[in-house]
């Protein structure tokens, strides 16, 4: 392979890039073009710069009463309500330096092909980091677990102790505030709707298609759930599916309509699911969670219920790749990739009166935090 790679050739490994850390992303799953999927993307233009945004809506559903027999439309005429989510789009991207001399065209060559699955891997957990932040900060609708009930009679998580642990009875009633449309508080907030996922064909060739909410649990949540005599029976008499047969990457399984998938807790190299002494640190400053923890600092878990359309992932076509052979005078060689990206949680605003009033405004649209002790 030569020294200089040509335009196409940039091209291709942009494009092997893309994909590669796609498919390495743990939540690649959850993520699609769709109002069904749980991160939906959107299309952008490629050339995007610091402080851009992508904007996003929601049509808010029609809530007039309409005419009946011959009564003039005039009379009860109706409006449609849009609320939007400005989404900020920026360049994201990184770079390698090679370490020694990259005169020769097969130091080049190594140097390239050894920084090619850095980078991807870099793309995926960078992504997968950007995504969880983006849904677990500042939630307006959590539920704290607790012993006794499930979880307990609050929209805030400063009362949770020893004890207060993820069970079944935590997931009865999140499927319970899903439907109703309640926050932790009781009070009004959007409807989590469940995604649409595809289970398979009947003996006819059908696709068969179910409706079910997805349960993003750390490894201290899945360990609780696991011993709760209510999941293991509900497991056991399970029709096949999970770990052989699962719908998403670390599925343990399901119950009562909810797929939950187990991710490992966040940590220093890797993501996951997010703890309250958690941070996340980028050049913009640095995210805390430590508004989740329990009573007197308790160290809580932050799971996630999620439906369709929890998230939002605006992005352009893929990563351009980039290489510089004149670096240090010539001595050195430097590659990197970056593309157009942005991530946020489904947050929708008005801007009229009347949008202001709706339910969806200012509140999000898809996720319920579930917090428990981490123990």
């Amino acid at each position: 392979m030569p020294i200089n790679l040509d335009p196409s050739e940039r091209i291709k490994y942009g494009r092997e890039i893309t994909a590669a850390s796609a498919y390495k992303s743990f939540l690649r799953s959850f993520i699609g073009a769709g109002d069904d999927a749980i991160i939906k993307t959107k299309l952008e233009e490629s050339s995007a710069g610091k402080g851009k945004q992508s904007l996003l809506g929601l049509r808010a559903p029609l809530l007039g009463a309409g005419v009946e027999s011959n009564t003039d439309f005039s009379a009860n005429e109706d409006t449609i309500q849009y609320l939007y989510q400005a989404v900020p789009f920026q360049i994201f991207g990184n770079s390698l330096r090679s370490n020694t001399r990259a005169l020769e065209e097969r130091a080049i060559a190594s140097f390239r092909a050894e920084s090619k699955p850095a980078l991807e891997d870099w793309a995926a957990t960078q992504t997968d980091r950007r995504l969880i932040v983006a849904l677990t900060k500042d939630c307006t609708n959590i539920a704290a677990c607790d012993a006794s009930n499930g979880v307990k009679a609050a929209n805030a998580t400063a009362t949770i102790a020893a004890g207060d642990i993820l069970t079944t009875a935590t997931i009865d009633k999140l499927v319970q505030r899903a439907r109703e449309g309640k926050d932790g508080a009781g009070n009004p907030h959007p409807r989590v709707r469940p995604v649409s996922v595809k289970l398979g064909k009947n003996p006819a060739g059908i696709e068969i298609y179910q409706r079910r909410w997805v349960l993003l649990i750390g490894s201290n949540q899945a360990a609780q759930l696991r011993n709760d005599p209510v999941w293991i029976a509900a497991q056991s008499e399970a029709a096949e599916r999970g770990a052989s047969n699962p719908i998403f990457t670390g599925e343990i399984g399901a119950y009562n309509g909810v797929t939950v998938v187990d991710w490992d807790t966040w940590s220093s190299v890797s993501a996951g699911v997010l703890t309250s002494d958690s941070s996340f640190t980028t050049i913009e400053g640095t995210t805390s969670f430590s508004s989740y923890a329990g009573a007197t600092g308790r160290v809580t878990e932050i799971g996630l219920f999620l439906g369709a359309t929890a998230g939002l992932m605006p992005q352009d076509d893929g990563f351009r790749y980039y290489e510089d052979h004149d670096d240090d005078l010539g001595r050195k060689t430097r590659v990197g990739i970056d593309r157009g990206i942005g991530f946020a949680k489904a947050h929708w605003l008005g801007e009229t009166p009347a949008e202001k009033q709706s339910v969806y405004h200012n509140k999000d649209y898809g996720v319920i935090a579930v917090v428990s002790s981490k123990e």
